[in-house]
């Protein structure tokens, strides 16, 4: 069971009498659900349909001025209070970066019920449903003030979070990649990622029929046509001379490989001829030790093992690189639905 202080996130504060009607028409998020949930993960699109950024959006219970508080990586959150600020207008909605009055923590390693009394008793957020709606299984997201004391604290919720151990920002990625949850403009690539490719769909990061919202009509359209050929899905590098290639996804943290760039190519390899194709197979996004997330050609990703669909998978290998030996093999997350692996 561990926690950590996600310094590598801002919180933007959207506040007044319109700031719900605002965020309605901003996000991919259906605000209604505030009517149920203390939170919504939500992406903000560019006016073409591309992610300006991934967020978590709490309703701050103890605010007197209906304020929501946006929970978003810090490289974004300076161009996302600025692109809300542009849509303004005569809203009543106030826009302000409070990253100085709240710090952003995830847990996780809790059981369900601990999950939902940490949520419920003692903190500003929610139970992380991003791996398939599941809980038990990505944690709980929350903020607190950085001047509360949690030592100070005697309510519940924050007792069974006090049991937790102090983990790193690495930790929290190895986790987030073997849970194939994407995050941060790293995964959603700023002005180029998809929602539906980014998981989003798969993830209740977005509805379809919330009516109109900013950059909505590329989403639909894609959502409508069901034409998805790529999705992030993590990836274990392996060096092919020394292994044969993973069954699974496992992480060796005795490993620390040298990862290319975000967004460096990913192709495939003709397992029997080692020709290498001039199509793309997908992009690489993020890495630690012998694990990673990438977008990856839905025909390049190996299915569980209860799929009937029997594939004889080909070899990944990053564009460009020196090591002939280095692979990849994407893995499908066991929570995407058997109908989200489904190529066209």
């Amino acid at each position: 069971m561990s926690f950590v202080a996600l310094k590598s996130r801002a919180v933007v504060s959207v506040s007044g009498k319109g700031a719900s009607e605002f965020l309605q028409r901003m996000t991919t998020a259906q605000m209604a659900l505030f009517d149920s949930q203390p939170s919504v993960l939500a992406a903000f699109l560019t006016a073409n349909g591309r992610i300006l950024a991934d967020a978590f959006i709490h309703r701050n219970p103890d605010s007197l001025n209906n304020e929501f508080l946006i929970d978003v990586d810090a490289r974004v959150a300076k161009p996302l209070a600025t692109h809300l600020g542009k849509y303004l207008f005569r809203k009543k909605a106030v826009v302000r970066d409070v990253s100085s009055e709240w710090c952003v923590r995830h847990a996780w390693g809790l059981t369900p019920l601990d999950e939902q009394s940490a949520v419920t008793t003692g903190v500003v957020g929610t139970v992380d449903l991003r791996a398939g709606g599941q809980s038990g299984r990505m944690g709980i997201r929350y903020l607190i003030k950085h001047d509360d004391s949690e030592s100070n604290k005697t309510d519940a919720g924050l007792a069974v979070l006090q049991k937790l151990a102090c983990a790193s920002e690495a930790d929290y990625l190895i986790h987030r990649i073997l849970q194939g949850v994407a995050e941060g403009p790293d995964e959603f690539v700023q002005g180029i990622s998809l929602p539906l490719e980014s998981n989003l769909d798969l993830m209740n990061g977005g509805k379809t029929r919330k009516g109109c919202y900013l950059g909505q009509e590329l989403t639909i359209r894609t959502h409508h046509t069901g034409v998805i050929r790529k999705r992030i899905v993590p990836v274990q590098v392996y060096n092919a001379s020394e292994r044969p290639p993973p069954e699974s996804l496992e992480v060796d943290r005795g490993l620390k490989l040298s990862f290319p760039p975000v967004n460096t190519l990913i192709r495939s390899r003709d397992s029997t001829t080692g020709e290498i194709s001039k199509k793309q197979a997908g992009k690489f996004c993020i890495g630690i030790h012998n694990i990673g997330l990438a977008l990856v050609r839905l025909e390049h990703v190996q299915r569980p093992t209860t799929s009937a669909t029997s594939v004889d998978y080909n070899d990944l290998v990053f564009d460009g690189t020196d090591d002939s030996n280095l692979r990849l093999r994407a893995f499908a997350p066991d929570w995407f639905p058997p109908g989200s692996w489904d190529f066209h």
